[in-house]
Protein backbone atom coordinates (compact mmCIF):
# COMPACT_ATOMS: atom_id res chain seq x y z
CA UNK A 1 0.00 0.00 0.00
CA UNK A 2 3.00 2.41 0.31
CA UNK A 3 3.87 2.05 -2.69
CA UNK A 4 1.15 3.10 -3.75
CA UNK A 5 0.41 6.02 -1.58
CA UNK A 6 3.65 7.98 -2.83
CA UNK A 7 2.92 6.81 -6.23
CA UNK A 8 -0.36 8.01 -6.35
CA UNK A 9 -0.19 11.00 -3.81
CA UNK A 10 3.41 11.77 -4.48
CA UNK A 11 2.46 15.44 -3.09
CA UNK A 12 0.89 14.33 0.10
CA UNK A 13 3.12 12.76 2.91
CA UNK A 14 2.41 8.79 3.03
CA UNK A 15 2.02 9.07 6.61
CA UNK A 16 -0.71 11.50 6.32
CA UNK A 17 -2.21 9.20 3.42
CA UNK A 18 -2.26 6.14 5.21
CA UNK A 19 -3.84 7.35 8.12
CA UNK A 20 -6.54 8.93 6.23
CA UNK A 21 -7.10 5.58 4.08
CA UNK A 22 -7.00 4.06 7.36
CA UNK A 23 -9.48 6.06 8.56
CA UNK A 24 -12.22 6.02 5.63
CA UNK A 25 -12.07 2.28 4.54
CA UNK A 26 -9.55 0.44 6.81
CA UNK A 27 -7.98 -0.11 3.34
CA UNK A 28 -11.02 -1.97 2.00
CA UNK A 29 -10.92 -0.61 -1.73
CA UNK A 30 -14.51 -2.05 -2.79
CA UNK A 31 -16.73 -0.23 0.44
CA UNK A 32 -19.15 1.97 -0.11
CA UNK A 33 -20.83 4.41 2.90
CA UNK A 34 -24.54 5.43 2.23
CA UNK A 35 -24.78 8.73 3.52
CA UNK A 36 -28.14 8.73 2.62
CA UNK A 37 -29.32 5.11 4.20
CA UNK A 38 -26.08 5.47 6.76
CA UNK A 39 -25.35 2.09 5.67
CA UNK A 40 -21.84 1.25 4.96
CA UNK A 41 -21.05 -2.48 2.56
CA UNK A 42 -17.88 -3.83 1.98
CA UNK A 43 -17.84 -5.79 -1.49
CA UNK A 44 -16.05 -8.89 -2.46
CA UNK A 45 -15.47 -6.84 -5.82
CA UNK A 46 -14.82 -3.55 -8.31
CA UNK A 47 -17.97 -4.75 -9.83
CA UNK A 48 -20.23 -5.00 -7.25
CA UNK A 49 -18.99 -2.44 -5.62
CA UNK A 50 -19.43 -0.09 -9.05
CA UNK A 51 -23.20 -1.81 -9.42
CA UNK A 52 -23.68 -0.79 -6.21
CA UNK A 53 -22.78 2.88 -6.27
CA UNK A 54 -24.23 3.47 -9.70
CA UNK A 55 -27.60 2.52 -8.26
CA UNK A 56 -27.43 4.70 -5.35
CA UNK A 57 -26.26 7.78 -7.61
CA UNK A 58 -29.50 6.78 -9.72
CA UNK A 59 -31.74 7.19 -6.73
CA UNK A 60 -30.08 10.28 -6.26
CA UNK A 61 -28.17 9.32 -2.67
CA UNK A 62 -24.99 10.15 -1.71
CA UNK A 63 -22.38 7.82 -1.26
CA UNK A 64 -18.49 7.88 -0.12
CA UNK A 65 -16.69 5.49 -2.17
CA UNK A 66 -13.38 3.35 -2.17
CA UNK A 67 -10.05 3.32 -0.40
CA UNK A 68 -10.01 7.40 0.50
CA UNK A 69 -13.91 7.64 0.67
CA UNK A 70 -14.69 9.67 -2.53
CA UNK A 71 -18.10 11.01 -2.37
CA UNK A 72 -20.30 10.98 -5.40
CA UNK A 73 -21.07 14.44 -5.22
CA UNK A 74 -16.98 15.40 -5.89
CA UNK A 75 -17.10 13.44 -9.29
CA UNK A 76 -18.49 16.21 -11.31
CA UNK A 77 -15.39 19.11 -10.10
CA UNK A 78 -13.06 15.73 -10.15
CA UNK A 79 -13.77 14.60 -13.48
CA UNK A 80 -14.56 10.96 -12.65
CA UNK A 81 -17.13 8.49 -13.28
CA UNK A 82 -18.01 5.98 -10.95
CA UNK A 83 -16.43 3.14 -12.12
CA UNK A 84 -13.03 5.39 -12.71
CA UNK A 85 -13.18 6.39 -8.72
CA UNK A 86 -13.04 2.31 -8.13
CA UNK A 87 -9.52 2.26 -9.50
CA UNK A 88 -7.31 2.13 -6.21
CA UNK A 89 -4.71 4.76 -7.57
CA UNK A 90 -7.27 6.86 -8.99
CA UNK A 91 -8.69 7.02 -5.84
CA UNK A 92 -6.29 8.20 -3.69
CA UNK A 93 -5.24 10.85 -6.30
CA UNK A 94 -8.43 11.96 -6.16
CA UNK A 95 -8.33 12.30 -1.82
CA UNK A 96 -4.80 13.25 -2.47
CA UNK A 97 -6.36 16.64 -4.57
CA UNK A 98 -9.16 17.34 -2.86
CA UNK A 99 -6.86 17.33 0.77
CA UNK A 100 -4.43 19.51 -0.95
CA UNK A 101 -7.35 21.90 -2.14
CA UNK A 102 -8.10 22.20 1.69
CA UNK A 103 -4.65 22.85 2.75
CA UNK A 104 -4.01 25.51 0.48
CA UNK A 105 -7.24 26.93 1.53
CA UNK A 106 -6.14 27.06 4.90
CA UNK A 107 -2.14 26.36 5.58
CA UNK A 108 -3.28 23.60 8.45
CA UNK A 109 -3.16 19.88 7.99
CA UNK A 110 -6.08 19.58 10.80
CA UNK A 111 -8.32 22.15 8.79
CA UNK A 112 -7.65 20.34 5.73
CA UNK A 113 -8.71 16.90 7.22
CA UNK A 114 -11.73 18.49 8.59
CA UNK A 115 -12.40 19.99 4.97
CA UNK A 116 -11.90 17.03 3.53
CA UNK A 117 -14.50 15.41 5.70
CA UNK A 118 -17.08 18.10 5.67
CA UNK A 119 -16.04 20.94 3.21
CA UNK A 120 -15.82 23.43 6.24
CA UNK A 121 -12.59 23.63 8.20
CA UNK A 122 -14.30 25.04 11.39
CA UNK A 123 -17.25 22.22 11.46
CA UNK A 124 -17.13 20.39 15.03
CA UNK A 125 -17.45 16.90 13.53
CA UNK A 126 -14.37 17.93 10.93
CA UNK A 127 -11.77 18.91 14.07
CA UNK A 128 -13.09 15.03 15.43
CA UNK A 129 -12.47 13.63 12.41
CA UNK A 130 -9.28 15.30 11.77
CA UNK A 131 -8.11 14.19 15.71
CA UNK A 132 -8.87 10.39 14.73
CA UNK A 133 -6.81 10.76 11.54
CA UNK A 134 -3.95 11.92 13.84
CA UNK A 135 -4.63 9.34 16.10
CA UNK A 136 -4.28 6.24 12.83
CA UNK A 137 -1.05 8.01 12.33
CA UNK A 138 -0.21 7.57 15.82
CA UNK A 139 0.35 11.17 16.20
CA UNK A 140 0.22 13.51 18.84
CA UNK A 141 1.65 16.66 17.71
CA UNK A 142 2.06 16.71 14.09
CA UNK A 143 5.15 17.97 12.90
CA UNK A 144 5.96 21.28 11.04
CA UNK A 145 4.68 20.94 7.80
CA UNK A 146 7.92 21.42 5.54
CA UNK A 147 9.94 21.95 8.49
CA UNK A 148 13.85 20.86 9.34
CA UNK A 149 14.98 19.61 12.37
CA UNK A 150 16.43 22.91 13.98
CA UNK A 151 20.07 22.88 14.37
CA UNK A 152 21.28 21.98 18.04
CA UNK A 153 24.69 22.10 19.66
CA UNK A 154 26.32 18.63 20.00
CA UNK A 155 25.48 16.76 22.84
CA UNK A 156 29.55 16.17 23.42
CA UNK A 157 29.60 20.19 24.35
CA UNK A 158 27.51 19.41 27.32
CA UNK A 159 28.58 17.95 31.26
CA UNK A 160 28.93 13.68 30.13
CA UNK A 161 26.38 13.11 33.12
CA UNK A 162 23.72 15.75 34.09
CA UNK A 163 23.61 16.94 37.37
CA UNK A 164 21.19 15.29 39.41
CA UNK A 165 18.58 17.60 41.65
CA UNK A 166 19.05 16.97 45.46
CA UNK A 167 15.98 15.62 46.75
CA UNK A 168 14.67 15.73 50.12
CA UNK A 169 12.45 13.76 51.49
CA UNK A 170 10.06 14.75 54.36
CA UNK A 171 7.80 12.07 56.01
CA UNK A 172 4.93 13.05 57.90
CA UNK A 173 3.52 10.31 59.46
CA UNK A 174 -0.16 9.31 58.95
CA UNK A 175 -1.70 6.55 61.26
CA UNK A 176 -4.31 5.96 57.98
CA UNK A 177 -1.26 5.86 55.39
CA UNK A 178 0.27 3.38 57.61
CA UNK A 179 -3.09 1.13 57.39
CA UNK A 180 -4.21 2.57 61.33
CA UNK A 181 -7.97 3.36 61.38
CA UNK A 182 -9.57 5.54 63.81
CA UNK A 183 -11.60 3.48 66.10
CA UNK A 184 -15.04 4.10 66.42
CA UNK A 185 -15.62 2.24 69.56
CA UNK A 186 -14.53 3.31 72.85
CA UNK A 187 -11.76 0.49 74.35
CA UNK A 188 -11.75 -0.07 78.19
CA UNK A 189 -9.15 -2.31 79.68
CA UNK A 190 -10.07 -5.61 80.03
CA UNK A 191 -9.79 -6.05 84.18
CA UNK A 192 -12.45 -2.93 84.85
CA UNK A 193 -15.98 -3.42 85.79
Amino acid sequence: MLELLMMCAPAVDPVTMAAVVKQESGGQPWVINNNTTRKSVTFASKAAAVAAAVAAVGRGESVDMGLVQINSKNLPALGLSVEQVFDPCTNIAAGANILAAGYERSGSLGSALSIYNTGRSDSKIGVAYAQKVFQQAGVKVPGIPGGQVAKLPEMSSFAAKPALAQVRLAVTPSPSAAGLLPLRAVLQPANWR
